[in-house]
């Protein structure tokens, strides 16, 4: 024990005093990140594009260090890397991008010591660059992150935006071109280039040779000329008496032979021949209709009963059977699904009246059956307008916009207007509804109903009863009690007399209450003529109200009075007549007696092309001496053959007619023996303008403008 206590003694004497040396295998060999480096971030870099960015190493000691390096991709990096004692060394880190973010840590590892360097970034995909012109580039700014639009270099090869420009060349940014080549080398062509088509070629019209026996020719080398026209071409006046024609190249006079056609076929009647020098027109036969169907249920015959448009015929049925259903269409477009017929029907619901049975019916022009769509509650509408975007019909619950497809209702504007005043309601082609709502202070609000809701259109105390649409949808509305009109046009009024319940307007010319003509001056004004119907002797006629044509220079009225003039008569003993006016002065063009005394009544009419003033019309009644109700087309002209054609079989009653196209569409109701809707063909006749005025339609037409 005492030699251990002396030991410790000599220890602490002899360590402080001793200064050591660990062995030289004892010494660790390190490294570090110079400077304040924690990570590296690339930031954006462009898909496919290599960005190098580098870190430094420091040796720790005076010993040579080798450190090892691995890294994920897209990031990549040398294997190792040798570091002098004491020294540094610049480490490359390369990103090669993708498309989106991307990030990894750099694995650095010597004598057991391991460091991570995180490296990051972001690799862009550059959207497609579309030039806005044929001299632009467009490329992408990584910096800006959009496309940047330059101009090429002038004189650059481009190709023109227009297909009549050729060997386009730049300059200032603009591809310039010169006018495209387009001759065919045919004489007998006019080229030219169509924008958005080329070249194209359109037969060249020779001028017509002074010698009306001649005619012009084309030759593609040698171009226009002319030669003798075939014998036998007329080449003056033609009629039953002479003819002038051409014989070997000149025009000759002869008397006209027999059977010389002097006439086309028109209605009932067939082509026209000459005999014994007057035109003979050929029996054609009983007038039989070009297609017949069968319809269920009783037409109704509130005029308008019968509509068209581009898509068929439209008119209303009532008194339908227990099974009549919703056929073809059906009331899928809008409709509420309850078609108001079937097992219940005729039951009465709560609060609601028994129905009536009634439906919308559509027929093709060919006579095939479209659609019938019962009405929701069974009760009858009143037809006020057909377009290919509406049916628009007038029920007590309001004013309904139904589908020309389905006949289901589309949308329903609720007002309290009186259920006849269908002529307060006029209707675009686009199916916006224009309505004169009557207020209780005796004016009226004027609306515009359409897919957007509802539009206030008048002022306060602003008043019209009856409203017009010209065929340049110029909304007019008339007051016959004031004599107001509203030209919306210029959003003015002018006041006029007031007159009948009529506004007709076509052609830029307006007939307001029968009685004031008005037309456009080319300084903005208009032109007022008031125009006094009067016979003869000076007696004032009686115009119907509702049947007024109006357009192609002409107008036509018809009235009634008694067979003698100066004298009074009985009104069943007062024949129908009517009267042609000229549309922009009011002169009278013809007139003359169209509908007998008695029991026969005005159907329907058009304005015909046979000339100025010329009429057709459908009349019904009792037009024999046997008393049988029948109905009869009648053709007039002035200075020209009354043409008359009778429908078929006796009828009890015609519920509504239509002259559109090149035919006559006729809703008959034949009483027991039910009702058949006919189609008659017109032949050459030449419609200008269908129905009454325009209440019922465009341009003094029931029909809207397609």
């Amino acid at each position: 024990m005492r030699w251990a206590r002396y030991i410790a003694g000599v220890l602490a004497l002899v360590l402080p005093a001793c200064t050591c040396k660990p062995p030289i295998n004892t010494v660790e060999i390190g490294f570090r990140v110079a400077g304040d480096t924690k990570s590296i971030d690339f930031g954006r870099v462009l898909e496919n594009d290599k960005v190098t960015k580098s870190f430094t190493l420091t040796a720790e000691t005076r010993a040579p260090v080798t450190v090892t390096m691995a890294v994920a991709k897209p990031f990549s990096v040398q294997e190792t890397v040798d570091i002098e004692g004491g020294g540094q060394v610049e480490v490359p880190v390369t990103f090669t991008a993708g498309n989106g973010m991307a990030s990894a840590e750099v694995v650095l590892q010597a004598n057991g010591q391991e460091l991570r360097v995180p490296v990051t970034g972001i690799g862009v995909r550059p959207p497609r660059c579309i030039p806005t012109a044929p001299c632009k580039v467009s490329t992408y700014s990584l910096e800006q992150d959009a496309c940047i639009e330059s101009s090429l270099a002038d004189d650059s090869a481009c190709e023109p935006t227009s297909v009549c420009l050729e060997q386009g060349r730049c300059r200032a940014g603009e591809c310039l071109g010169v006018s495209r080549r387009c001759d065919d080398r045919d004489q007998c062509t006019n080229d030219a280039c169509a924008m958005g088509l080329g070249c194209i070629s359109t037969p060249r019209v020779c001028p017509a040779p002074a010698n009306p026996c001649h005619v012009a020719t084309c030759d593609p080398t040698d171009g226009c000329g002319e030669t003798a026209a075939a014998d036998l071409t007329p080449c003056g006046p033609v009629n039953c008496v002479t003819l002038s024609v051409c014989l070997s190249g000149d025009c000759k006079t002869l008397p006209t032979p027999d059977g010389v056609l002097c006439s086309p076929a028109v209605a009932c009647l067939g082509e026209g021949q000459c005999l014994a020098q007057k035109c003979q027109r050929v029996d054609a036969g009983p007038w039989l209709p070009s297609w017949s169907a069968e319809l269920v249920g009783t037409p109704l015959g509130e005029k308008p009963a019968l509509l068209d448009s581009a898509q068929g015929l439209f008119f209303e049925v009532c008194d339908l059977p227990f099974d009549a259903g919703v056929t073809d269409a059906g009331l899928d477009d809008g409709g509420s699904g309850d078609s108001g017929v079937g097992s219940d029907a005729g039951v009465s619901d709560a609060g609601r009246a028994p129905r009536t049975h009634c439906a919308l019916v559509s027929y093709t022009r060919t006579g095939f059956e479209r659609f019938t769509a019962p009405f929701e509650d069974g009760a009858p509408r009143r037809l006020v307008h057909v377009s290919n975007a509406a049916v628009i019909m007038l029920a007590d619950g309001g004013i309904e916009w139904r589908s020309p497809i389905s006949g289901g209702v589309v949308s329903l504007l609720p007002t309290p207007i009186p259920v006849d005043s269908h002529r307060s309601i006029a209707a675009l082609p686009d199916g916006t509804v224009v309505v004169a709502i009557p207020e209780d202070d005796g004016g009226s609000r004027l609306v515009a109903w359409s897919d957007a809701g509802v539009l206030e259109l008048s002022q306060p105390g602003f008043s019209v009863k009856i409203l017009a649409i010209d065929e340049a949808n110029t909304l007019m509305g008339w007051d016959p009690v004031s004599g107001t009109l509203l030209l919306q046009a210029d959003g003015g009024l002018v006041q006029l007399d007031g007159g009948a319940r009529s506004l007709v307007t076509a052609d830029s010319v307006t007939l307001a209450g029968l009685s004031q003509l008005l037309r456009p001056l080319s300084d903005g004004g208009v032109e007022v003529i008031s125009i006094e119907w009067t016979s003869d002797a000076g007696q004032p006629l009686d115009l119907e109200e509702r049947p007024v044509l109006l357009g192609y220079g002409a107008g036509v009225v018809f009235y009634r009075r008694c067979p003698e003039p100066m004298t009074s008569c009985l009104e069943a003993d007062k024949p129908m007549y009517l009267r042609a006016f000229d549309a922009f002065t009011g002169a009278v063009l013809s007139e003359r007696q169209m509908l007998p005394a008695g029991n026969a009544t005005l159907e329907e009419a058009v304005l015909t092309g046979l000339i100025s003033g010329g009429v057709a019309t459908l009349v019904h009644g009792s037009l024999d001496d046997g008393g049988t109700q029948i109905a009869v087309v009648e053709l007039l002209a002035p200075g020209q053959p009354e043409v008359l054609c009778r429908l078929g079989q006796p009828t009890v009653a015609i519920r509504g007619a239509l002259f559109s196209g090149a035919r006559l569409f006729v809703l008959d109701d034949r009483g027991p023996t039910g009702s058949v809707l006919q189609a008659y063909d017109l032949g050459a006749l030449p419609l200008l303008g269908s129905g009454w005025a325009r209440p019922d339609g465009v341009g003094g037409t029931r029909r809207a403008g397609q």
